[in-house]
């Protein structure tokens, strides 16, 4: 990850978000990382799920154990926090 700090890019010397008029990112590293985070495992997940099917289900049934359907769990997790 590129060397990332609050207010990066910043032209009009403001020591905050509050102040900045240039509409740069002022989320903390830590967010962004998250953030980095989240997207690498809905993809891995979208992947897992867009790869199969659930072995044991039929007809919308779903085991809750093999991994396409904890791929699906999670990523109905992921939705509801992103709402």
């Amino acid at each position: 990850m590129e060397e990332y700090y609050q207010g990066k890019g910043c032209e009009c010397a403001a020591h905050s978000e509050y102040e900045c008029v240039c509409g740069v990112d002022w989320r903390s590293k830590r967010e962004v990382q998250l953030e980095l985070e989240n997207k690498i495992i809905k993809t891995a997940l979208e992947e897992i799920r867009d790869d199969g099917h659930c072995k044991d289900g039929e007809m919308g049934f779903n085991c809750g154990m093999c991994d396409w359907c904890l791929a699906n769990m999670a990523l109905k997790e992921i939705e509801k926090g992103n709402k």
